[in-house]
């Protein structure tokens, strides 16, 4: 339980760090979507988040991130864990409900779905839990962490087999995944140029991983290898693109499927290591575990219903409206990732002149931009205007006009969005902003990272005097 726990808490601390160091030039009184002027006239049972309350101020959004990273410390370390948990939860819903453009992305909700989870599973009687006094969590907690990792991968895969899309049926969808997904690696490159024939036998045992070997989690003695499995198939994704804190959460939900008793007995070194050991049948109260069976039973109903949305099932509306209340809450969430492969990658570049003859664009963090530079490897971290920034390129202007407030952040010379940015040419002199998009493909070559061309402008072009 306390490996668990150790990384459950971890993963939180990185997800709420992350946004964090984000909020400012995101969502602050000088970022590209302030939410002070959004929150004015919303009530929290309109939109569950801590900033109705509290205002959202820069400063308060900056409380209500530090209160889930102490949260996310307490959790940790074995103070309140329960409560801890649920903190967490309530600070980082805090901003899923209202971060539109650049929250929720599926591994936002995935978090809140943990983070309930870990909080029925975790000890609410004690202040200080050592952990050696950590034993295995209630049956039924288990059983609802287990059900959310396998319904992931599950999901995960029947979206792309009931997608209809034409590449995935022909099993060449790998043959585009590494070259067009948002943030990929420094090995994606050699991947994507591995034959078509070796892709489709990747695609098969993707396939097997997330449909097939889920399925075996009920028989105790193929956990270890239903572990196992999407533990590789949750690196190989992490190897081959960045995906912020998501592959780690993954993998941390699918930890349940071994028990604390079998690890302390088969690895010694490592359990003492964790703070596990040969667990003996906990004393717990009856109501307790009534009700932490009840809450669970009900997660375990809501996230079945998701599922079965996912793969195209439709409900009676009152069973619909129940949900729609709920769904503010985000205690169970729809997953489904790639179901339709992109097939060519667009990025969008944003230029930036002093007096619209001299043009240079300016630098990101971690999106693809310039065609000479090496690939970045973002463990953890989501950098979400670059992330979204791809999924914006996948459309037409018209439907991303957000993308127009960021050109006005630089045009106005925020510092705050000017944050977002690894450089910023001709800074304090910028009288002329636009966006443009290129097609880019791996460089066959390997003179250089890309090659771009087809390009085009992406929306206006924005001015001062």
């Amino acid at each position: 339980m306390r490996f668990r726990r150790a990384f459950a808490s971890l993963v939180s601390l990185a997800a709420f760090v992350s946004l964090h160091v984000q909020l400012e030039g995101l969502f602050g009184s000088d970022g590209v979507v302030p939410l002070a002027p959004r929150l004015e006239h919303v009530g929290f049972t309109d939109v569950p988040s801590l900033l109705v309350l509290t205002g959202a101020s820069d400063g308060a959004m900056g409380l209500v991130a530090l209160v889930g990273e102490l949260a996310s410390v307490a959790l940790l370390v074995g103070v309140l864990p329960g409560l801890a948990a649920l903190v967490a939860f309530a600070a980082y819903l805090s901003f899923v409900g209202v971060g539109w453009p650049f929250v929720p992305l599926q591994w936002d909700t995935l978090l809140l779905e943990a983070l309930v989870l870990t909080a029925l599973a975790s000890p609410w009687d004690r202040v200080l839990v050592r952990p050696s006094a950590l034993s295995e969590p209630p049956v039924m907690a288990r059983v609802a962490i287990v059900f959310l990792a396998c319904r992931l991968h599950v999901a995960s895969g029947l979206v792309k087999v009931l997608s209809g899309d034409p590449h995935w049926a022909a099993l060449d969808a790998l043959d585009y995944h590494f070259e067009t997904q948002p943030l990929p690696t420094p090995l994606a490159p050699l991947v994507h140029a591995l034959p078509t024939s070796i892709h489709a036998a990747m695609t098969l045992v993707v396939y097997g991983l997330e449909i097939v070997l889920p399925l075996a989690a009920p028989a105790r003695v193929a956990r270890p290898w239903v572990l196992a499995g999407l533990w590789l198939l949750q690196l190989t994704i992490a190897l081959t693109g960045s995906y912020g804190f998501f592959n780690a959460l993954s993998a941390v939900l699918a930890l349940p499927l071994l028990e604390d008793a079998p690890l302390a007995r088969g690895a010694p070194w490592l359990a003492r290591r964790v703070g596990v050991e040969p667990a003996t049948e906990p004393r717990r109260g009856a109501r307790r575990v009534g009700v932490v069976g009840a809450l669970a039973i009900g997660l375990v109903t809501l996230g079945a219903l998701d599922f079965l949305e996912t793969v195209g099932a439709r409900f009676p509306e009152p069973i619909e409206d129940a949900r729609a209340a709920l769904g503010r809450l985000h205690l169970t969430s729809p997953y489904g990732p790639f179901g339709v492969m992109t097939t060519v990658r667009r990025e969008i570049s944003i230029e930036v002149s002093p007096d619209g003859a001299r043009w240079e664009a300016v630098r990101f963090h971690h999106k693809p931009d310039d065609v000479a530079a090496s690939l970045p490897i973002v463990p953890l971290h989501m950098p979400r205007m670059d992330w979204m920034l791809w999924f914006a390129a996948l459309g037409e202007p018209e439907d991303a006009r957000w993308v127009l407030l960021i050109e006005r952040g630089l045009l106005e010379d925020r510092a705050a969005v000017r944050g977002l940015f690894a450089e910023v040419p001709f800074a304090g002199q910028v009288r002329f902003v636009r966006a443009v998009r290129h097609r880019y493909r791996f460089d066959p070559s390997g003179e250089a990272t890309w090659v771009r061309d087809e390009r085009e402008p992406f929306g206006p072009t924005l001015s001062r005097r």
